[in-house]
């Protein structure tokens, strides 16, 4: 005779008598476990893509202000660079000060200039996400079609 205690095991003791390595198998709560799988996986998903946000957004902060830093560097190199050269024109070249002023404009009036050209060229040309859209294809023999 075998009482009702005796029969029913704890999880404690299917454990010891399974083979080491093997894990009792659960009837129940398999659609729970895989519900909160998945919640799992998507909370670590949503986690990974914020962090690849923030790291994208420290990258472009991190460009926007070296690219910044590099303009005021420059700026400032220009200046340095027109005092070296009104200097040149002055003390070493003997021209007057005036002379010197106007030769300066008529370098960046010159500049502009082919700015302006070269800026008007780039933008009265066609986009080029239109020509690939328009342009026939060829085959093999050369014949045009669409």
């Amino acid at each position: 005779m075998t009482t009702a205690a005796q029969e029913t095991h704890t999880a404690h003791d299917v454990r010891q008598e399974l083979p080491q390595g093997r894990r009792p198998e659960r009837a129940r709560g398999g659609a729970a476990r895989v519900v909160s799988s998945v919640m799992r996986v998507a909370s670590l998903q949503t986690k990974i893509w914020l962090t690849q946000a923030k790291i994208a957004t420290m990258r472009m902060v991190l460009y926007v202000a070296l690219y910044a830093g590099a303009g005021v560097v420059g700026v400032l190199g220009v200046i340095f660079l027109y005092i070296g050269l009104f200097r040149v024109l002055t003390d070493v070249a003997g021209l007057a000060p005036v002379w010197a002023y106007l030769i300066f404009a008529g370098v960046h009036i010159a500049l502009a200039a082919v700015l302006a050209v070269v800026g008007q060229k780039i933008l009265s040309q066609p986009m080029d996400d239109d020509e690939d859209e328009a342009a026939p294809e060829k085959n093999l023999a050369g014949d045009e079609r669409k």
